[in-house]
């Protein structure tokens, strides 16, 4: 079937039912609005930046609710709706777990670890929150570690510990769920013949490009076409920080836990001339590969722009191809897409530039 991912007219009737605003979360006050606001935030930190760049403001000050109106305003032009926005001051990160971005690969998180500490964002790991308390300048954040009981004062908290689906009602009418998600087979059908789900409501990958890969593979299947088997461990990840994170596949730690042996390739930002020329030098690609077949079993990035490298990799990856054969592509000169070229040269130990 070809092209795979054309939308043809096949005499379907869609009916649409949103909650509150057209488009849901992601475009009126999930991934849209909240990137205008971190672009906001990285031309801040680069003019934070002009003695290295050579040059000096006088009086700057920064308009955050300028920030928060452009975020609306970029997110009306796409679904006319407004964004619903908070923005934080002096970013304290509490974390439950051991370590920053648990999920990534300990060495990205190692890298932005490193970058919220010098921006003095204030990081607290291994820790449990307790209780909010409202006080008359804010919030009075109650948390517990390994130095027992501690109180974090902060104007606003931002709570961000998952997606709990929207199933209510749907087990009265036989939907099959589990803890409150709902089961789908490979083309996304559950149980009750004629309705199937996509996103969020399948616990699968709460992102919105994996729920339009569903859309895809759940039109396809009610349509009688053929459609593709989707790989949920090799979907990509990002993260919108400073440096940007972006990844798929297994990490090192796991692949060596999962028995395979590897090779591991790795290319760092510091000795790209496109990322020194951004005056962005910090972070690296990482690449891992079995051994003996090639298959590369996942990347890791974090530095400049990373999420937009993604896809050559995802590419190579479901098209079969090996590190090497990704290597005889020609990268243009000066990107930072060279890094990918360089890293998967180093899986074999071959880098050119170190």
């Amino acid at each position: 079937m070809w092209p795979p991912f054309a939308l043809p007219n096949w005499g379907l009737r869609v009916a649409l039912v949103e909650e509150t605003h057209l488009s849901g979360v992601c475009l009126n006050w999930g991934y849209i609005p909240t990137k205008s606001l971190l672009r906001n935030a990285e031309v801040i930190s680069l003019l934070g930046r002009g003695k290295e760049f050579g040059f000096s403001l006088e009086g700057f000050r920064a308009d955050y609710g300028a920030a928060v109106d452009r975020s609306r305003k970029v997110s009306a032009r796409l679904v006319k709706g407004v964004g619903a926005l908070m923005r934080k001051n002096k970013v304290t990160v509490i974390e439950m777990l051991p370590r920053v971005l648990p999920l990534e690969d300990a060495e990205v998180g190692a890298v932005v670890e490193r970058a919220f500490k010098r921006r003095r964002i204030k990081l607290l790991t291994a820790i449990r929150l307790e209780a909010l308390e409202m006080t008359d300048h804010g919030v009075q954040v109650r948390i517990f570690g390994k130095k027992g009981e501690q109180r974090v004062e902060a104007e606003r908290v931002l709570i961000a510990v998952g997606v709990r689906p929207n199933s209510e009602g749907l087990e009265a009418v036989g939907v099959q769920t589990e803890r409150e998600y709902v089961l789908v087979d490979e083309q996304m059908r559950t149980n009750i013949p004629g309705v199937y789900t996509i996103g969020d409501l399948t616990g699968k990958m709460a992102l919105a490009h994996v729920a339009s890969a569903q859309g895809i593979v759940a039109v396809e299947s009610i349509a009688g076409r053929e459609t593709a088997r989707l790989d949920y461990a090799m979907m990509p990840r990002c993260t919108y920080c400073q440096p940007q994170v972006a990844s798929f596949g297994l990490t090192e730690d796991q692949a060596v836990r999962h028995g395979q042996e590897i090779r591991v390739g790795r290319f760092p930002f510091l000795a790209n001339g496109k990322a020194l020329g951004l005056g962005e030098r910090e972070g690296f690609v990482k690449i891992i590969a079995d051994a003996h077949s090639g298959e590369i079993l996942g990347a890791h990035l974090v530095g400049p722009e990373v999420t937009e490298l993604l896809p050559e990799l995802i590419l190579a990856r479901s098209k079969g191809l090996a590190p090497n054969e990704i290597a005889h592509g020609v990268h243009a000169h000066p990107t930072v897409s060279e890094a990918l070229m360089e890293a998967v040269h180093d899986v074999f130990g071959q880098a050119l530039h170190l």
